[in-house]
C-alpha cells in the first residue's frame, strides 16, 4: 500500500493523483475514492464513473530510488573532512 495512482474520469478527462491506503473488499468496485478526489473529478453527485487508473509510483520503488540517490550523494564539505 502507499502506491500513488492517477485516476482520470473518461467523461470529462479530469484527473487526480491519489494514494492507496487499503484494499477493497467489494468485487464490483475497482476503486473507492475520497470525497475530495471525487469532487475534483466532478463525479461527486453521480457517485460512480468510468475511470482510467494509472500507477504513478509504488512505495517500494520510491524507497529503492531514495536509497540509490543517497548512495550517489557526495559528502557534504561542512561535515568535517578537510
Amino acid at each position: 500500500m502507499g502506491t500513488k495512482l492517477r485516476v482520470t474520469c473518461l467523461v470529462n478527462n479530469k484527473s487526480v493523483v491519489v494514494r492507496v491506503n487499503d484494499r477493497m473488499s467489494s468485487t464490483r468496485t475497482i476503486i473507492d475514492l475520497s470525497r475530495a478526489a471525487a469532487s475534483k473529478l466532478g463525479i461527486l453527485k453521480a457517485g460512480t464513473a468510468n475511470v482510467k487508473i494509472e500507477v504513478i509510483s509504488e512505495e517500494k520503488e520510491l524507497e529503492e530510488s531514495e536509497k540509490a540517490a543517497d548512495k550517489t550523494k557526495e559528502p557534504d564539505s561542512s561535515e568535517g573532512g578537510n
